[in-house]
């Protein structure tokens, strides 16, 4: 049994969708939250 995932080409596998850049977003946006009620 083969997954489909090792069959594409590797730049497919490192190309960023909406979602890995929403993802990376609301980490950035809840990391900046947790600091600015840490330092306040």
């Amino acid at each position: 049994m083969r997954s489909n995932e090792y069959e594409n080409p590797a730049e497919s596998l490192w190309r960023l969708t909406q979602e890995d850049v929403r993802g990376f977003a609301s980490a950035y946006v809840a990391s900046f939250a947790a600091a600015m009620v840490f330092f306040m």
